[in-house]
């Protein structure tokens, strides 16, 4: 299992991504917690979702 925290920020912040976490399993990708900046932080860490 590999997790990933894409962001750890707060809705307001503007220098870090919003809370997002990406957890990788053999069998499945799940995207926990994704804010608005999650989308780009997904393609950023894992071209292949």
């Amino acid at each position: 299992m590999k997790i990933i925290f894409l962001g750890v920020g707060e809705a307001f912040d503007e220098n870090i991504p919003n809370n997002s976490h990406l957890v990788i399993t053999e069998r499945t990708k799940l995207l926990l917690d994704c804010g608005m900046t999650a989308a780009p932080q997904v393609w950023k860490f894992n071209p292949d979702p």
